[in-house]
């Protein structure tokens, strides 16, 4: 069988599947809010997230541009959740050779919830390191930029065929293209 045939019956066989782009040619715009919380702890937890998280977004700046409003986004990141915990370590079970020393561990979680029209996605970010290492926000607030896009590779399509029916919106400042 020549090797074109062999292509053809190939494609055939992936079903027609869209090829993601390594870098798509508009930057999906995102906006991220958190959860109205009561709570004066988890509202001050989710404030000091936020701006973190948006700014790991916005440095994926390939996929991702920051929205200024819902209307204006193709996806929203709803921060659900931010904790810091600090559970017993023992000694005796290290989990890597580089933590035999570490007496205590800190872990950071930020768990979000990624929309775009009918898609919907629950994204988490961890990081977890010895106390004296200092786990972070930002690790936790990159793996949850490194989730989003999965997500929106995972859904290019359909990602481009929402943005494309959206129909013209308002450019945001610094935005001279209209859609």
């Amino acid at each position: 069988m020549p090797a074109a045939l062999v292509l053809i019956a190939v494609s055939s066989i992936a079903g027609g599947q869209e090829r993601v782009p390594r870098n798509p040619p508009e930057p999906f715009r995102v906006f991220v809010y958190t959860i109205e919380s009561t709570e004066a702890e988890s509202k001050a937890r989710l404030e000091e997230a936020l701006p973190m998280v948006r700014e790991r977004v916005k440095r994926r700046r390939r996929w991702f541009q920051l929205a200024d409003s819902r209307e204006t986004a193709d996806i929203t990141m709803r921060i659900n959740h931010y904790r810091v915990a600090h559970p017993n370590y023992h000694r005796s079970r290290p989990r890597k050779e580089a933590m035999e020393d570490c007496h205590a561990m800190e872990f950071h979680s930020v768990d979000a919830v990624a929309l775009a029209g009918d898609l919907r996605a629950q994204l988490s970010g961890l990081d977890y390191r010895c106390i004296e290492e200092g786990p972070s926000l930002r690790n936790t607030a990159s793996r949850l930029a490194e989730e989003l896009e999965r997500f929106s590779k995972e859904n290019y399509s359909t990602l481009e065929r929402l943005r494309a029916t959206a129909g013209s919106r308002e450019p945001s400042q610094g935005d001279r293209t209209w859609r």
